[in-house]
């Protein structure tokens, strides 16, 4: 049998903070902990958490960020994280975020002389535009980022929209196009689970429902949706709008759809819930409880 592949996954941010390249990372490690000799490098959480997935963890000091709601990780300021981490052996070195484990992942795979890749998973740019208020040093951040992704010998991007994205920080290397998919299998009870969600919420035949599955924050445009629907009620016509996630932007969003004149039964803020509910019947009872 052929030696299994020696894998060092790392990100910036990880359980039990959720979001969309959380849980990209975390689908690599579940399709691979059994395929390769995984290593997952990621940040301390907070201290009452206890690591439960089928695949080892190891994890480096961190920072809360009370804004964002999450630990990032300073894994150069832990020795310990330091020593067991380069005391391992790697064929290639996986990086999900771009920046502290992003430099420490670029320091290992140096010190190994083993490829170093990464996946750009987010527009940047937006996100610090949004924190600085400021154009020009949201360029520069940006630009920042580019230097340190041209310093990793390939990346992988899930469009033609997301590689522009990189490259407008200046990244200049290779790209390798890696759609996103599923692994949902496909309902064959929908009418079957829609009575139920209909008996169990009260909603009627002929009211709409909307849902917003994802990370709660600005880029998402989850405001401009609430003030549609201020007009979708302003006509008349019943509906529920569903934002299942959290992020930093939900309070925010909250005081918004009030000021818009939208109810509790309007829009439902149910924060996260684990991607198994969402195939069945339980994701409406979990919403129903919330």
């Amino acid at each position: 049998m052929d030696e299994k592949l020696k894998l060092l996954e790392a990100m910036d941010v990880y359980l039990p903070d959720v979001d969309g390249v959380v849980n990209c990372m975390h689908n690599y490690c579940l399709n691979l902990y059994d395929k390769t000799q995984l290593t997952v490098a990621v940040p301390k959480n907070r201290k009452d958490y206890k690591d439960v997935q089928p695949y080892e963890i190891t994890r480096c000091k961190s920072v809360h960020i009370p804004f964002l709601n999450d630990y990032y990780g300073l894994p150069a300021l832990d020795k310990k994280f330091k020593k067991t981490i380069f005391s391992g052996e790697y064929d290639i070195v996986h990086v999900h975020s771009p920046f502290n484990m992003a430099k420490f992942a670029l320091k290992v795979a140096k010190k190994k002389n083993i490829p170093a890749v990464a996946t750009f998973h987010s527009n940047m740019y937006s996100i610090f535009k949004d924190v600085v208020k400021i154009p020009f040093v949201a360029k520069l951040m940006n630009d920042s980022l580019g230097r340190r992704y041209n310093k990793f010998d390939e990346v992988f991007v899930c469009s033609p929209l997301v590689e522009e994205q990189l490259r407008f920080t200046g990244y200049k290397g290779k790209v390798t196009y890696l759609p996103f998919g599923t692994d949902f299998k496909r309902c064959d009870r929908v009418e079957e689970l829609r009575e139920q969600a209909n008996a169990e919420f009260g909603i009627g035949k002929d009211e709409l429902v909307f849902i917003y599955v994802g990370r709660v924050m600005k880029l998402k445009r989850i405001d401009f949706i609430l003030r549609s629907l201020k007009i979708v009620k302003d006509r008349g016509v019943p509906f529920r709008f569903y934002i299942v996630g959290k992020g930093a932007e939900t309070e925010k969003l909250k005081k918004t759809a009030a000021k818009l004149g939208l109810n509790g039964n309007e829009a439902v803020f149910t924060g996260f819930l684990p991607r198994e509910s969402f195939p069945r019947s339980r994701l409406y009872t979990t919403i129903s409880d919330s």
